[in-house]
């Protein structure tokens, strides 16, 4: 989001649009920030600091909004980010990024270098979960905007 659209407010090291915790007591613009910008490199760090669960699976309620000097005052749940007229000018798309992974050539080769052990049906299923969120990192690292 930063490099299609950066704030010209707060720098080029941040988005313009704003991704917050929702926090019903609150304007939009002053909900916590769901990322803060970490050193030189502008690393987009997660802060954890959300107000209330918006699911049974504990994930916070989340935000992404308009900056406060737009034409259009619009604020987004995740949820229904499916692309929406307003916000489409800051970025927000419906295309979803998609990630096609091999796992029986991620198991074999974790394997072959002693990681997981193939033998164990047991350990089978969680081998995989932890190649699948090692891959997913390495595939969405420098995309989280801020």
């Amino acid at each position: 989001m930063r490099e299609f659209r950066p704030c010209p407010h707060r720098g080029t090291n941040f988005s313009e649009m704003l991704f917050v915790y929702d926090a019903p007591s609150y304007s939009k613009y002053d909900c916590p920030d769901v990322f803060r910008v970490e050193g030189e490199t502008a690393t987009p760090v997660v802060t954890n600091n959300g107000r209330y669960y918006k699911s049974v699976r504990n994930e916070w309620a989340t935000l992404v909004t308009t900056p406060p000097h737009s034409r259009f005052q619009d604020a987004l749940a995740f949820t229904r980010s499916v692309g929406d007229l307003h916000l489409q000018t800051y970025g927000v798309t419906c295309k979803p990024d998609v990630a096609v992974m091999d796992l029986q050539a991620m198991f074999a080769e974790r394997a072959a270098k002693g990681e997981v052990d193939p033998n164990s049906p047991a350990l089978l299923l969680v081998s995989i979960k932890l190649i699948i969120k090692s891959k997913a990192k390495e595939s969405v690292r420098g995309k989280h905007c801020s």
